[in-house]
């Protein structure tokens, strides 16, 4: 019996000790498809920062730019120490600095149109990966898939619909995927409501 109550209160407390699979770098949180909780935290915290950066631009009718924000060229906004390495916290800081904007700048723009016509020859490319992301988000959610709008193959090779008279292909697939993660967000969110 003693040794029943021994072996008992010895599993109870590795249980309790035990580190969380999420909290751990490069473990999958599936609710959200980041390799973390801390890379859930960056997102969260550029998400945050460029809703109020996009809100702003959107309000004044300033060009649709992001990359200007200097909290996004930073990037380490809320960034602590423990988390551990910066350029990680960063990429995904950026990310959701990126999907942040673009939402509150299109609930603000006089229109809601993003970005706005005339900021450059590559809205095409930004509006084809939004539509596209917005798709890809809708049906993960609907589908009760995690959140990861990486894995889609649309968004890794980021040119889908391109044509040379969109400019350089290379600079096409950036905008492609910036719009293609704000679409994600905004498609994704809107069909858990």
């Amino acid at each position: 019996m003693k040794r029943l109550l021994l072996v008992s209160t010895l599993a109870v407390f590795s249980l309790a000790c035990a580190v969380p699979v999420s909290g751990q770098w490069g473990r999958h949180d599936t609710r959200y498809g980041y390799g973390s909780s801390v890379d859930r935290i960056a997102y969260d915290n550029g998400l945050r920062e460029g809703r109020r950066e996009g809100e702003r631009d959107g309000r004044r009718g300033a060009r649709f730019r992001y990359e200007d924000a200097s909290a996004y060229r930073r990037g380490d906004l809320g960034y602590r120490r423990e988390y551990g390495n910066v350029n990680r916290y960063r990429q995904a800081f950026r990310e959701g600095f990126a999907s942040g904007y673009a939402d509150g700048y299109r609930r603000y723009s006089r229109g809601g149109v993003y970005p706005p016509s005339g900021s450059g020859r590559y809205t095409t490319a930004f509006d084809i990966g939004a539509r596209d992301g917005f798709e890809k988000g809708r049906e993960d959610a609907r589908d009760g898939d995690r959140f990861d709008p990486r894995r889609h193959k649309w968004y890794r090779e980021g040119d889908r619909n391109y044509n040379s008279r969109y400019g350089p292909r290379e600079r096409y697939k950036d905008e492609y995927r910036r719009g293609f993660l704000a679409g994600y967000e905004r498609g994704y969110r809107e069909w858990r409501r």
